[in-house]
């Protein structure tokens, strides 16, 4: 059993990166660079990944797919899903996409005494980008020049 496991979890891994990786390199394409957001692409790849849930699905997926009588429905309920994941590389759909992961709307920053309202697009590891109404390019701040006033609503 311990191998059927194991066969079913490689299986399911690769599989599931594959949808995933489909996913951020629309977000790539169509959010990051389309706002010139000049992350590392591995950075905010793994920095996004909620490990814990794509080990689920990947065993889940992977045995599912090897080890049921449900295989045939398995896979092309992964196809279909395939073929979404690939509706990221769409300019539009990426962008939405990346606009519902990642984009923190009219919020308030300081940098020394000036204090600004910006839309937050990516909170990085070193720094974050911001956009402000009045300035067309995305501006790069580093964390340890900014302080985000979190507003009580």
């Amino acid at each position: 059993m311990s191998y059927k496991l194991v066969n079913g979890f490689i299986l399911g891994l690769v599989l599931v990166l594959m949808v995933d990786f489909l996913v951020f390199i629309g977000l790539k394409l169509h959010y990051f660079d389309a706002l010139g957001i000049a992350e590392y692409f591995n950075v905010y790849f793994f920095d996004h990944q909620p490990f814990v849930l794509l080990g689920v699905c990947s065993l889940a997926l992977g045995f599912g797919m090897l080890y049921t009588r449900f295989a045939k429905k398995i896979q092309w309920a992964y196809l279909v899903v395939l073929g979404l994941s690939g509706l990221s590389l769409v300019e539009p759909v990426g962008m939405a996409l990346g606009e519902q992961f990642f984009l923190k709307p009219d919020q308030q920053f300081r940098i020394g005494t000036s204090v600004f309202r910006a839309d937050l697009l990516y909170e990085g590891r070193h720094a974050i980008y911001v956009q402000r109404a009045d300035i067309a390019n995305t501006i790069r701040i580093l964390k340890t020049d900014v302080t985000w006033i979190q507003e009580d609503f």
